[in-house]
């Protein structure tokens, strides 16, 4: 691809997610308090799930809580991500994939009614960190960290649902928690990917072993910490100039409006900056990204990790 080409293509991405933003904003809260509580029957297949008899045999009760999770993440997918226009939909998936690292996260009543919203990683991992290290106690989770650094955040969704047990383990009496991977075999798959050839090929790659899952958490740690570090770094050196310029203003009695100018050029060669690093950042992490996609064939899928997912046609149904 060359550079003219590779321009156009980050361009047309920018503008699919300042496009996305506002559609995905109306249908997904950002916080809990956002988040409006709804009647089963705004999910059809949820509601029909639990008026139905419970099953009182371990087995039987643990398929019945794998049908609530599937009806919870079919319906988030669909009413986030499918139900509206293509251009919308295609949209509104970039808007998503730009917010980095989060939850699904979605609270059950016994008053049959439910409410979902986003949160990003940060925050789950500060505010959330004692119901975290709760949830860990309780269940055999494995590494905590797949679950907020570990998973592949460009094709898969996290969701963690309360008011519900855990199916591997109901008596626990745990949320579940679960890594949801977009099937390649799901036909409305062009929709996430929006015709970029990179995402559909990352779709193709198989889950992540649970070494693979630590390997990914450390990586996405030291950059979150490089980032930290480079955003410090690019605010001191934004401090600095100001400061320069004032004092030179001051010093050598600049014209009224000149140290004003050289301010905002201080300002403006800083974010230049920073675009730049983040640009050289997002290079070099595709291109370890597609070398890590021509690796094995074959990986172990974690025990914790539904085989088949909402996005695969259930059988008799037929997702549009």
């Amino acid at each position: 691809m060359s550079a003219q080409e590779s321009e156009k293509e980050k361009a047309k991405a920018q503008g699919q997610i300042r496009s996305g933003q506002d559609g995905l904003r109306s249908v997904l809260p950002f916080s809990s308090n956002d988040a409006k509580f709804m009647p089963f029957s705004a999910n059809p297949a949820l509601a029909a799930i639990m008026q139905a008899s419970r099953p009182e045999e371990a087995e039987g009760m643990r398929r019945w809580l794998l049908r609530v999770e599937a009806a919870i993440h079919e319906w988030i997918v669909r009413r986030c991500f499918l139900d509206c226009s293509e251009e919308e939909a295609i949209a509104r998936c970039a808007a998503y994939r730009s917010l980095g690292r989060g939850w699904f996260i979605v609270q059950l009543l016994p008053q049959k009614k439910f409410k979902f919203w986003w949160e990003e990683i940060a925050q789950i991992e500060g505010k959330r960190a004692a119901e975290i290290d709760e949830l860990r106690e309780r269940m055999d989770l494995g590494d905590i960290r797949h679950f907020t650094r570990g998973f592949v955040c460009h094709n898969e969704l996290v969701f963690y649902i309360r008011g519900i047990s855990h199916p591997t383990n109901p008596s626990a009496r745990a949320p579940s928690i679960r890594i949801m991977k977009w099937d390649p075999t799901f036909r409305r798959t062009d929709l996430w990917t929006g015709g970029s050839e990179w995402l559909e090929s990352e779709l193709r790659t198989p889950v992540p072993s649970q070494q693979e899952r630590t390997e990914h958490a450390a990586t996405s740690e030291r950059n979150r910490r490089r980032k930290e570090r480079q955003r410090s770094k690019q605010k001191q050196a934004a401090a600095a100039a100001a400061a320069a310029a004032a004092e030179a203003a001051a010093s050598e009695g600049d014209k009224p409006g000149e140290a004003p100018r050289r301010l905002a050029e201080s300002k403006e060669q800083a974010q230049f900056e920073e675009l730049l690093q983040s640009m050289k950042s997002s290079a070099a992490a595709n291109g370890r990204r597609a070398q890590a996609a021509t690796g094995e064939a074959r990986r172990e899928e974690p025990k914790w990790t539904l085989a088949a997912t909402c996005y695969r046609r259930p059988p008799g149904r037929v997702l549009t």
